[in-house]
């Protein structure tokens, strides 16, 4: 081979790997922008079914029928029909193993709607109520129904409460509630006791996790603080879709957008302004008020989710307008303590603020 051979064998080689990086980039640049278009219609088609279920929870929490948000309660209530174990019934005691299941949940829809007391006194974290019915569902989770309750089943983007539901025969671990068709369940199980056919009809004490009752009555209270505050800085055409107010990253989400280069300083001024209005403290009142009157505390106006017969619950927060809402929250602005305003993202329509209290 003579040197023309070897510098054309070497061009050629240069030309392919040349071909081959070009290739190579062309495929990744299309890869990267079908993957972000795939997961920009993921994150759309997510918000469309957030926006369809928090309208659903808020509805039902607005009218005292706090719905679950999150998948587990579907599964639960749906096996509720399904379950083994004891029954009350809430009139007679059913017999006769076969039909069990279909005595079950007959039973639990002749059942009262569940008294909420913690829909009138948030304070309240130690009450008596008598229990209408015990039995486990397949995954021998045990769940208890009784006729009022001061737990706060997870709902509005409040997670649930736990504690401890007890008489002098047995302790039920409360880990976690949740509310169906009016009706709250207690999941979780019993410390001392095997024979669940003595806790049916007993009467019993309800303790709730104080701390845990505390942190999510400041972080819901705080969510509700943050959508006075954007309307403040001048973001007032944000509209409140959802709020997240747990304590692994909550957020409050709001249809419309704002300018990129607003974020830094709008967050900034955001969480000035929250952390004013928590050291000048001021009363948090809530009122089950005709339609009317819940109207015009609210501004004028209330969101089209919530029935003109109803009487909703209205939050209020200091002398600002009030807001429909199921969740618990502090008696004064002060026991928040302090908010962080830790990031503001703009995307596709809307807009999250994610906060957190120290």
């Amino acid at each position: 081979m003579d040197g023309r051979d070897a510098d054309n064998s070497k061009q050629s080689t240069d030309d392919m790997t040349t071909f081959v990086q070009n290739l190579l980039q062309q495929m990744q640049t299309r890869f990267q922008t079908m993957s972000e278009s795939i997961i920009s219609k993921i994150d759309e088609m997510g918000n469309r079914i957030d926006e369809l279920e928090q309208s659903i929870n808020d509805l039902r929490t607005e009218m005292g029928q706090d719905g679950a948000a999150s998948p587990s309660p579907t599964s639960k209530a749906r096996e509720e029909t399904k379950t083994v174990g004891v029954e009350l019934n809430c009139n007679k005691r059913n017999e006769g193993t076969s039909q069990h299941h279909t005595h079950m949940a007959e039973s639990l829809s002749r059942c009262h709607p569940t008294k909420l007391e913690y829909f009138h006194d948030m304070f309240k974290l130690q009450a008596s109520a008598a229990v209408l019915s015990s039995f486990a569902n397949d995954q021998g989770t045990q769940t208890l129904v009784l006729d009022s309750t001061i737990f706060h089943p997870q709902g509005g983007g409040q997670p649930s409460d736990k504690g401890f539901i007890s008489n002098p025969l047995f302790t039920f671990v409360v880990e976690d509630v949740r509310s169906k068709d009016q009706i709250v369940y207690h999941y979780g199980h019993f410390e001392n006791t095997e024979d669940v056919s003595a806790v049916v009809g007993a009467e019993v004490l309800l303790r709730v996790d104080e701390d845990r009752r505390r942190l999510n009555s400041r972080l819901h209270s705080a969510g509700h603080l943050l959508d006075i505050c954007v309307r403040t800085v001048g973001w007032d055409h944000l509209e409140p879709t959802k709020g997240y107010h747990f304590p692994d990253g909550p957020f409050v989400e709001y249809k419309g957008t704002v300018p990129p280069n607003e974020l830094q300083e709008k967050q900034k001024e955001i969480e000035l302004e929250a952390n004013r209005l928590i050291s000048e403290g001021g009363n948090v009142s809530v009122s089950i008020l005709p339609y009317n009157q819940a109207s015009e505390l609210c501004g004028g106006s209330l969101p089209d989710y919530i029935p003109k017969e109803s009487s909703p619950r209205i939050v209020q927060l200091g002398k600002n307008p009030g807001c429909p809402c199921g969740g618990t929250h502090v008696g004064d602005l002060s026991e928040i303590s302090s908010l962080k305003v830790s990031q503001i993202r703009a995307k596709k329509g809307h807009t999250k603020v994610f906060y957190n209290c120290a």
